[in-house]
């Protein structure tokens, strides 16, 4: 049993590949994997706090079947991620069941941890034997994702460490302890700064010199590490960022203001949404609600349409509250004081608990990270005790057989949830990685998409690779079509497949359902730069087939003809303006002007300015062109 509580951190710490294109999915499906293996042989006690966690998950259940726009596939994919929950809280009871196997498996536990940042070391100094980093500017993190699941695992082991005084001897501690440390400063998360400090705190260093000793070289190391220059990770932010309004702010400063607004905006919609959205549905729902000043905030280089959103609001605690409701956060609440209070446990594990509470209130640890997620599961279940803390505390008699029901339950539903997520992931993984590179594309490899495809049919991106495929090959359109559609029935604010769609319907289809997904992909991000390139290639479109409708219509209606070049012109006037293309706009406005009659002069004044600027034309539009306000979508900000 020791082997398989150590597995259910290792095994998603180390099982890594750079073809995985979500590890945090694969990882936690890998945690629920071991969960069932571990119930299935031990048939552990429940705990308490079994009955509050089973209400929790009912209650974010709940929402699922009352209201939602969401498809069942949808649904489905929501509940497996969140399946990794079941699997962590069954490895709990495992743990607490089986203390004497626990408090041997914690040197091996804490020893994977450390080797793990050991292999970040070699990246961070030029060395990768196993090539695992997937390109020469990402994160040297390797086997861990990505910075933030890096820092939110190893500044709680650095803690636990400490307060279990491992290795034993002061130097063998030293040596083991400030690589790490120095290799957790490199990853410049300030997130790990605060955790390790506020944790320190709890291991009462005052009481023990050894200990301040260590502490000292620990920061120290820190320190030395943060001053090494910021690396450049695949798909995080450059350190300055320049903002649509021309502004510049830091990196951090750009990542305390998404984080404000985003959890102002969860916990607005929260507190008026008292049964939640549903278990796994905060990725697909959020931009309905979402402040639209978020992407304002955040946006740059948005040269890829495919621009990811956030899983979660970086933050546990409103993740839980949005997903499950007031009555249901409640009940996570009291499985947590059940679980803290629980007779015999560990009081050394205050100290990494506290420090992976800190990482919880910025970021999502437990729902974006299997490792970290088991990792908090076993400092829950230690026991100061380890003659099964359970049988001597009389716990078992208060359980009974409904709460070993739910347990039983809890571990075949994550065992179950498992087996998609992870074939759904490998197939991913091989097909990136058998597929052609080529001028900085990629085409993913069409057995293993499909098969990918058959195990997670719920999988939005999934989809898009294959309509992507599908698309470069020159397949039938309707092929790339259905593809697309499939994407966004999944995941209706998809801006990848949104603003496919659009320009496969201008090109092979419908002006006017091209509309219909322009408006669609407003609704959800108005001002995002893909959507608003969108708008201004549809306005292009349209200004093109009025023109040539114009020129068709000529010789049989004059008329009809004039108001036909009006509004091409017109519209290509507006698409102009909206690239700061001057001479341009300009040209067309002097065109339109032609066709205007008694707006002629309003048409040739503006064309004068020698830079016409977008809310000048867009206004000069609206008041010369009769309903033309939904064709000219959402008014910019900056107007």
């Amino acid at each position: 049993m020791m082997w398989l509580l150590i597995a259910a951190v290792l095994v998603p710490v180390w099982a890594w590949s750079p073809g995985l294109l979500d590890a945090a999915r694969f990882d936690g499906a890998l945690l629920s994997l071991i969960a069932l293996i571990a119930y299935l042989w031990k048939r552990p006690t429940p705990v308490s706090g079994t009955l509050p966690f089973a209400a929790f998950i009912f209650l974010g259940c709940l929402p699922l079947f009352i209201e939602t726009s969401s498809s069942s596939f949808s649904i489905l994919g929501g509940l497996v991620d969140r399946a990794p929950w079941l699997g962590a809280f069954t490895i709990l009871c495992v743990g607490a069941h089986q203390s004497k196997a626990l408090a041997k498996a914690w040197p091996w536990v804490l020893g994977g941890i450390f080797a793990a940042a050991g292999y970040g070391l070699l990246q961070l100094f030029g060395f990768d034997p196993f090539s695992w980093r997937p390109m020469s500017h990402s994160a040297p993190t390797a086997p861990l994702p990505g910075t933030n699941h890096a820092a939110e695992i190893l500044a709680p082991a650095l803690l636990a460490a400490l307060a279990l005084e491992w290795p034993r001897t002061l130097t063998a501690r030293i040596l083991l302890l400030v690589p790490v440390a120095f290799f957790l400063g490199s990853l410049h998360v300030f997130a790990a700064w605060v955790s390790l400090l506020i944790g320190m705190l709890f291991l009462l260093p005052w009481k023990k010199p050894q200990q301040l000793f260590i502490l000292g070289f620990v920061l120290l190391a820190m320190a030395f590490g943060d001053s090494l220059g910021h690396f450049e990770e695949s798909g995080s932010e450059p350190e300055t960022v320049a903002l649509p309004n021309n502004e510049s702010q830091s990196e951090t400063n750009v990542s305390i203001q998404v984080r404000w607004l985003t959890s102002l905006s969860v916990a607005q919609y929260a507190m008026t949404h008292p049964l939640g959205i549903g278990l796994g549905q905060y990725e697909k729902h959020h931009p309905h609600w979402q402040n639209p000043e978020i992407l304002r905030v955040a946006s740059h280089n948005f040269s890829d349409p495919a621009t990811p959103r956030a899983k979660d609001p970086h933050n546990e605690a409103l993740l839980a509250w949005v997903e499950t409701g007031w009555l249901g956060f409640a009940f996570l609440l009291f499985c947590f004081f059940r679980l803290l209070r629980r007779p015999y446990r560990s009081t050394w594990t205050w100290a990494p608990l506290v420090a992976m509470a800190v990482h919880a209130s910025v970021r999502s640890p437990f729902a974006d990270n299997g490792a970290s997620l088991a990792f908090a599961a076993l400092l829950l279940a230690s026991s100061s005790t380890t003659n099964n803390p359970c049988d001597s505390s009389g716990s078992p008699s208060k359980q009974g057989p409904f709460s070993r029901l739910l347990l039983g339950g809890f571990a075949l539903l994550a065992g179950v949830a498992a087996v998609p997520q992870l074939a759904g992931e490998y197939f991913l993984s091989r097909s990136v990685l058998e597929g052609d590179l080529d001028k900085h594309e990629f085409t993913v490899e069409a057995q293993n998409i499909q098969r990918a495809l058959w195990w997670r049919p719920w999988h939005a991106v999934a989809w898009d690779l294959e309509a992507s495929r599908l698309s470069r090959l020159g397949n039938n359109p309707d092929q790339v079509r259905q593809a697309l559609k499939n994407a966004i029935s999944q995941d209706p604010a998809d801006l990848f497949a949104l603003t496919s769609l659009l320009k496969l319907e201008m090109l092979s289809g419908s002006p006017l359902l091209a509309h219909e997904y322009l408006i669609q992909a407003e609704s959800f991000a108005a001002q995002h730069p893909s959507i608003r390139e969108a708008r201004t290639l549809w306005l292009e479109e349209m200004g093109t087939t009025q023109n040539r409708n114009g020129t068709l219509s000529l010789l049989e209606n004059q008329k009809k003809a004039r108001a036909h070049f009006l509004m091409g012109h017109s519209f290509l006037a507006f698409a102009a303006a909206r690239r700061s293309a001057h001479e341009v706009c300009r040209e067309e406005l002097s065109q339109a002007a032609f066709y205007a009659d008694q707006q002629r002069p309003l048409f040739e004044r503006l064309a004068r300015h020698e830079a016409p600027a977008e809310k000048s034309v867009r206004e000069l539009l609206l008041r010369t062109l009769e309903d033309s306000g939904p064709y000219l979508g959402p008014e910019s900000p900056e107007d």
